[in-house]
């Protein structure tokens, strides 16, 4: 990749940050839409074309040990806050992975 070690580092941060906003924007979108109709458009929100940006009307809160390297640049692309809970660090990661599931 020619990239200095830095840079690199900044990289991984940076596409971390917008899978991570990806994810929360495809979830939110499945719960006003219903399906997954909108996935796609959430998806592609920047190309040659047009480029669209969204906001949440919600906070975010962070949970598990890379929550606060990630979450406050994620909680900036959205336009909004993050907060992190007292022990955040050792929250549950599988069981905040299942609060999404639906109980099909």
């Amino acid at each position: 990749m020619q990239l200095s070690a830095e840079h690199f580092c900044q990289r991984v941060v940076d596409e971390t940050e917008a899978a991570i906003e990806t994810i929360i924007l495809s979830y939110l979108g499945r719960t006003i839409w219903h399906g997954d109709h909108a996935v796609p458009f959430l998806n592609r929100r920047d190309n040659a074309l047009f480029s669209v940006q969204f906001s949440l009307k919600l906070p975010i809160i962070g949970i598990g040990a890379a929550a606060r390297c990630f979450l406050p640049g994620v909680a900036r692309r959205l336009g909004t806050t993050v907060s992190f809970p007292e022990y955040y660090e050792v929250g549950n990661a599988i069981g905040a992975a299942l609060i999404g599931l639906d109980p099909a």
